[in-house]
């Protein structure tokens, strides 16, 4: 139900923790180019 609502309005907030590592991970990823299909 947190998840539908606006993220101003949730009861349950959530933080940012190392967004600029995660960023780095995921920009990384996508230009791998031998992805495994799941």
């Amino acid at each position: 139900k947190e998840i539908e609502k606006p993220y101003h309005l949730r009861s349950l907030k959530t933080h940012h923790i190392l967004r600029e590592e995660a960023l780095a991970a995921f920009e990384k990823w996508k230009v791998k180019e031998d992805k495994i299909q799941y």
